[in-house]
């Protein structure tokens, strides 16, 4: 075992002013933020959505190549390995390896496997931080470098087989969405000129959840559910996800059904799913819409996933930090109104699109499962 201080340099990340604006006039050097790094897997960084000037870099805290960061305030333990010189901000700490004895990428998966344990160090009542001396005193296993690298090839393998099925899944959705755009156009300029309607006419727009923190019961019989529990246009839920009872949920519950479309309207803005009769409570971020018989529900999620509706929602929601899309403007939307032969024949083409999504998925699943069995093995 070693600790993470003995065996690289720990760097805490910095901003460079930006009321001085030569500071950022020329994207010279990458610049990481938490946002550029994967929520589950391992990030390769060779380019950022930010960058700082070269007259920033006596300011700032450049890494070499190679080096792991890892988030330690907020979301604690995404993992990345830059494969370009690079700054960051304060959110990160950084480790420059000490290559004698560590090998990066096999550093980087442990880091990543260890996320748990970096989690509980930086437990916290508001916003959890993992500071630099908590960081550094993190203890690894340290095999001799020649396993190292054994080891990291063989989870380069896998999570190269897993990045690749996430791809094969993301052309799949991008040939929906170009499908959506050739069957209807822009949804919200109406390029075909479709009948249109407010949405409140179409879809009944009920409430955006319970606001405030309910009285939790992990016992429960519901899930308390929000914009994060919106994923791949389902409801997904963790073993983090909290519950509620019954008497709760009959308090603050409402009775969905089959033809109930959710959208996450504030914070993790325009995350969409349908309502499978689960059992759950919705928190305040999310809102839940009744679909009437002129619409498919499922041309409603796909409408509501398109990129011109997303754009939507952003240019007309509220907040910096966290963005809040009010429920007047969803209702006083102009939503288009095709035939629903036509929305039926484009669920048609998303049903067969779904079918070879389920086998990719198939596949993801049994690669990360794999992936996981041997991060037990190594790194348990």
């Amino acid at each position: 075992m070693a600790r993470l201080g003995d065996i690289g340099t720990i760097v805490t990340g910095n901003t460079p002013k930006t009321s001085d604006k030569r500071n950022y006039d020329s994207n010279d050097i990458c610049f990481v933020k938490p946002s550029d790094i994967a929520e589950t897997e391992l990030t390769i960084l060779s380019n950022t959505e930010y960058h700082i000037a070269e007259y920033a870099r006596a300011k700032a805290r450049i890494l070499p190549p190679e080096s792991i960061l890892v988030t330690c305030i907020g979301s604690i333990g995404k993992v990345a390995i830059n494969s370009i010189e690079c700054a960051f901000n304060q959110q990160i700490n950084a480790i420059i390896p000490n290559t004698e004895k560590c090998n990066s990428k096999y550093l980087a998966y442990a880091i990543q496997y260890a996320r748990p344990q970096l989690q509980s160090i930086a437990n916290a009542p508001v916003v959890p931080i993992l500071n630099k001396s908590q960081f550094s005193d993190i203890e690894l296993n340290i095999p001799p470098l020649d396993e190292q690298r054994k080891i990291a090839a063989v989870l380069d393998k896998v999570s190269d087989l897993i990045a690749k099925r996430c791809q094969q899944l993301d052309k799949l959705d991008l040939l929906v969405k170009s499908k959506f755009v050739e069957m209807f156009g822009d949804p919200v300029k109406n390029t075909k000129d479709w009948d249109t309607a407010k949405f409140s006419t179409a879809c009944t727009v009920i409430g955006d959840g319970l606001h405030g923190t309910p009285a939790y019961d992990d016992t429960g019989s519901h899930f308390f559910v929000n914009g994060n529990n919106l994923q791949k246009k389902m409801i997904v839920t963790v073993p983090e996800t909290r519950k509620v009872n019954q008497s709760m949920a009959e308090k603050y519950g409402v009775a969905l059904n089959n033809t109930t479309v959710l959208l996450s309207i504030n914070g993790t803005l325009g995350k969409t799913a349908l309502y499978h009769n689960e059992k759950v409570v919705l928190g305040k971020s999310a809102c839940y819409c009744n679909v009437k018989p002129i619409l498919k529900r499922e041309f409603v999620l796909e409408l509501f996933s398109s990129d011109a509706f997303q754009i939507f929602m952003q240019r007309n929601s509220t907040g910096t930090t966290i963005r809040n899309f009010g429920l007047k403007t969803l209702r006083n939307f102009d939503v288009i109104l095709p035939p629903i032969n036509l929305q039926n024949k484009f669920l048609d083409f998303v049903q067969q699109t779904d079918k070879s999504k389920s086998s990719i998925q198939q596949s993801l699943e049994k690669l990360e499962t794999l992936k996981k069995s041997l991060m037990q093995q190594y790194f348990g």
